[in-house]
């Protein structure tokens, strides 16, 4: 379906009960759905605060998976977070083996509330086909980019190991999301970090332009893992000035996989460490966000502080931000890791899909999937145009996010 008239077209499916086709103005219109993971949990009427877990670079089979084994602990302490999973989720090379081996008996216990985005070592298998086959509809089948909305945020997946150049299908995606988006706050996440002062990787100059795509549209956070180490950075441009106006980025690759050591600190960088496994809390609020690092068992290292979103903040006003860096009780658990600090570059290898089709912007939590892909199940409903009616207004009036 293209170029429709209509503003809306629903119908139902066994996916749900209402897949709903959002019109826009030049682009092919994809079907959106809500998967499993999202409709089985209905988020409570008025809710406005929601808790997000995240981190990468996770599962590796053998010694090392006792620090995925600690992380995926945490996940269990907060059983109505959403987790965000940035990537190099099962290593080495991300196979439907190593995602059955190691990964499903750490994080995968919580699978039901994960929204993943592939790394550089899920496409060392080809087409990262093993994260596809693992995570299915939810990571939006060969693309792996999508947004969902929470309450008054609006959450967009990315996926940094293909195409991102100024013309890309992806980077087009991304624009028409957040051009009809009109959520209060956003945050993004994927793979490699734009700015990183870790030893294996530095910083991500393939990012700059979907990093400026995101400035431009007032992104309030940016997540990202790669470096295996806990990164804070101001608010800060394309050009690594700090800027309240800039986006705030944390590199959270400390999932569980061996830690590296940290190299120069790069110019606004707030907090870095790299002998703590932990993830990321973030608690979503209307027009705010608070963070913290949660470290595993045993470990103390942690980070703390709260901000207003961009849309916000008056032309007068500034950030409000109160970071701290202070030891944290230790969970119940005994685990006690000793992290390496020997760097571990892994190569990487360059994808061989590149998304075909356009997606929009998502209901919440939605997924943009293209009507011809191959992955199975194949959702082929029947639209039956209906007239626009008041409830079509934006995301803001609850007709693509939450209540």
């Amino acid at each position: 379906v293209s170029q429709s008239r209509y503003d809306r077209i629903e119908t139902t499916d066994h996916y749900g009960p209402v897949v709903s086709i959002l019109s826009t103005r030049e682009l092919t219109i994809p079907i959106l759905y809500t998967p499993a993971n999202s409709s089985d949990t209905p988020t409570p009427t008025g809710q406005s605060t929601f808790t997000i877990l995240a981190a990468g670079d996770i599962a590796r089979c053998g010694s090392t998976l006792t620090y995925a084994h600690a992380t995926a602990d945490i996940l269990g302490q907060y059983p109505d977070a959403k987790i965000l999973a940035i990537g190099d989720i099962a290593y080495d090379s991300g196979t439907t083996q190593e995602f059955q081996d190691c990964f499903n008996p750490t994080w995968g216990q919580y699978k039901d509330r994960i929204y993943p985005v592939p790394g550089n070592h899920e496409y060392k298998t080809q087409g990262a086909s093993g994260f596809y086959t693992y995570f299915g509809q939810v990571a939006n089948p060969t693309k792996g980019y999508y947004s969902l909305n929470l309450g008054s945020w609006h959450i967009v997946g990315l996926n940094s190991e293909i195409d991102i150049t100024q013309n890309s299908e992806q980077l087009t995606w991304l624009k028409s999301d957040l051009n009809n988006d009109r959520s209060q706050c956003t945050l993004a996440f994927f793979h490699r970090p734009r700015y990183n002062s870790g030893s294996g990787h530095g910083d991500g100059t393939d990012i700059r332009e979907i990093f400026q795509t995101l400035l431009d549209k007032k992104v309030d956070i940016v997540l990202s893992g790669h470096d295996h180490n806990y990164e804070r950075f101001a608010q800060q441009n394309n050009n690594s000035a700090a800027d309240p106006n800039g986006i705030r980025q944390f590199v959270v690759g400390t999932g569980g996989d061996n830690l590296r050591n940290m190299g120069s600190l790069k110019p606004n960088s707030e907090i870095s460490f790299a002998d703590t496994w932990g993830v990321l809390k973030l608690t979503l609020k209307t027009g705010s966000y608070d963070w913290q690092f949660l470290p595993v068992a045993n470990q103390s290292k942690t980070d703390a502080g709260s901000t207003t979103c961009h849309n916000i903040l008056s032309a007068t006003s500034s950030p409000t931000v109160t970071p701290s860096a202070t030891a944290a009780p230790s969970p119940t658990n005994t685990i006690t890791p000793t992290p390496s600090h020997t760097p571990t570059r892994t190569p990487t290898s360059t994808p061989t899909e590149t998304p075909t089709k356009t997606p929009t912007s998502t209901p919440t939590p939605t997924f943009t999937v293209t009507p011809t892909m191959t992955n199975t199940p194949t959702v082929t409903p029947t639209f039956t145009p209906t007239p626009p009616s008041a409830a079509m207004c934006d995301r803001a009036c609850g007709v693509c996010g939450l209540s």
